[in-house]
């Protein structure tokens, strides 16, 4: 028994501790490093703990894709520039897309300001490594999906050049090593062009050092355009939100423009809570200077709570308003607990505002 709690105590705290431990092994990793992969994951995790608030998800974004830039500077002089910096691309697009979920408009302004300055800072500085490696001060190797693709394409050349001899043996295997025999003459072995180092074309295929840079530096400039463009798509829909909330405003503010026939509507409804005109009822719904009281055909109408208040009379829009349909029922049930009954009479008695 105790054996047992000993070894749940344990695995317990390995649990615990594990995380931590990838943690610290692996947030300075970068693409090339073992730990990398417990880095990503972890960020994983973090995010779907941060799930439940877009604001704080998409800020969190923000902050990996500067982690992503971070990672390519660092790794900009060996063979995972490349593969750095389509980690960054991704992660822009990625955080792109968390930000537009976010529906509060205040919020999203927020992290979209925050995101386009680290944008900038990223674009300038992809710049500098742009010219770094233009003039040598930064040395370029040849890059990991290069590498791997040069010696794809040796393993294929070998296998090609030994499978036929595997695969289909000559019935005299001794007149093959007769007719290779002879390599003492010179001129035999010059004149035939079928014999030949397999390494020589892969050799002829890795790229030289002038290639490797401007690869990397392609993929800098095209990366760059990248965050150009997706600071400009930020731009503009915050541009178009500030515009759209203008025009919101603007509309509001037709409350102190009023046209004559507008005016009279209005009038009518401060007296007899009726409109005359329903053309007018969307316009001053939207404008906030009536209220809807009652459901259906029933419905009336009165100015707002703003106009009485401006006009210092706060007690006619809380009279005029009256009692909600919900504050009703509720006092209808407590006559009914109280009394046992209720009979139409009474309930005139207790609303004589109401007609049948």
């Amino acid at each position: 028994m105790k054996k047992s709690l000993d070894i749940f105590i344990w695995a317990i705290l390995l649990f615990l501790i594990t995380p931590s431990g990838m943690a610290l092994a692996s947030w300075n990793a970068v693409p090339g490093d073992y730990t990398y992969s417990w880095k990503l994951s972890l960020e994983k995790v973090l995010l779907l703990f941060l799930s439940p608030s877009n604001k704080l998800q998409s800020s969190t974004q923000v902050r990996i894709a500067e982690r992503r830039y971070s990672e390519f500077e660092q790794v900009l002089d060996s063979e995972y520039a490349i593969e750095s910096l389509n980690n960054l691309n991704k992660q822009l697009e990625t955080t792109s897309s968390d930000i537009q979920k976010i529906s509060q408009t205040d919020s999203r302004d927020e992290v979209t300001d925050q995101y386009i300055v680290s944008l900038k800072k990223m674009s300038a500085a992809l710049s500098e490594q742009k010219v770094k490696a233009e003039t040598g001060e930064i040395a370029i190797v040849t890059q990991k999906e290069t590498s791997v693709g040069t010696n794809q394409q040796a393993k294929s050349v070998s296998n090609k050049q030994t499978v036929n001899p595997t695969a289909k043996p000559t019935a005299k295997p001794t007149s093959v090593s007769i007719s290779v025999a002879p390599v003492v003459n010179p001129s035999t072995v010059a004149s035939n062009p079928t014999i030949a180092p397999t390494s020589a074309p892969v050799a002829e295929n890795l790229p030289t050092e002038e290639e490797n840079t401007a690869e990397v530096i392609n993929e800098i400039i095209q990366t760059e355009e990248n965050i150009n463009q997706v600071i400009a798509v930020l731009e503009q829909e915050k541009k178009s939100n500030q515009d759209q909330h203008k025009s919101d405003d603007g509309s509001k503010e037709k409350k102190n423009e009023f046209t004559l026939e507008e005016i009279i509507e209005l009038e009518n409804i401060r007296k007899a809570q009726k409109l005359s005109n329903i053309k007018f009822k969307n316009n001053f719904l939207k404008w906030g200077i009536i209220e809807p009281i009652g459901h259906g055909r029933g419905t009336k109408y009165i100015l707002s709570h703003e106009y009485y208040q401006h006009d210092k009379r706060p007690g006619v829009y809380t009279r005029l308003k009256g009692v909600s349909r919900d504050e009703r029922k509720l006092l209808i049930v407590k006559h009914l607990k109280r009394d046992k009954k209720a009979t139409v009479g009474e309930i005139n008695d207790i609303f004589p505002e109401l007609s049948r």
